[in-house]
C-alpha cells in the first residue's frame, strides 16, 4: 500500500478492525484539533511539549502522513499502553492515513500543523 492511501473501513478485515481504526482516527483528531482551537485564547494551555518536538524535528516539512502525521499521531498517543511497539506503529500509521485521507480531518491537521510550525519558532 502506498503511503498516502489507506484502507477505508468497509476494507479492513473485520467490522471491529474498522471501527477500532474510525475511534482512534475520532479520538486522535479531537485532541489534536481541541489544541489548535484554543490557540486564539487568552488563557490558552501550552501546545504539548511533544507536538512541539514533533514541529521541530520536522521544520519546514509540509502535512504528510509519514512521518508528520504518524509522528503525531504517536506523540498524541505515548500514554496509551499497547501489547507491542508494532501494534502501536500499525495504530499511528492507520489513524495518520485516515486523517489525511479525509478532507475535511486533513485541512483542520494543516492548520494545526501551521500552528505548530510557527509556535515552535517562537
Amino acid at each position: 500500500m502506498k503511503e498516502d492511501e489507506t484502507q477505508s473501513p468497509e476494507q479492513v478485515s473485520s467490522p471491529a478492525a474498522a471501527q477500532q481504526q474510525i475511534s482512534f482516527a475520532a479520538a486522535l483528531e479531537r485532541s489534536l484539533a481541541a489544541t489548535a482551537e484554543h490557540q486564539n485564547h487568552v488563557n490558552r494551555p501550552a501546545t504539548p511539549e511533544a507536538l512541539l518536538k514533533v514541529a521541530r524535528q520536522y521544520h519546514g516539512s509540509e502535512l504528510s502522513v509519514s512521518p508528520v502525521l504518524v509522528a503525531l499521531v504517536a506523540a498524541e498517543t505515548e500514554s496509551l499502553q499497547l501489547p507491542s511497539s508494532s501494534i502501536r506503529q500499525e495504530m499511528c500509521q492507520a489513524v495518520a492515513e485516515t486523517i489525511y485521507n479525509d478532507s475535511s480531518s486533513r485541512q483542520r491537521m494543516e492548520r494545526l500543523w501551521h500552528h505548530l510550525q510557527q509556535e515552535q519558532l517562537s
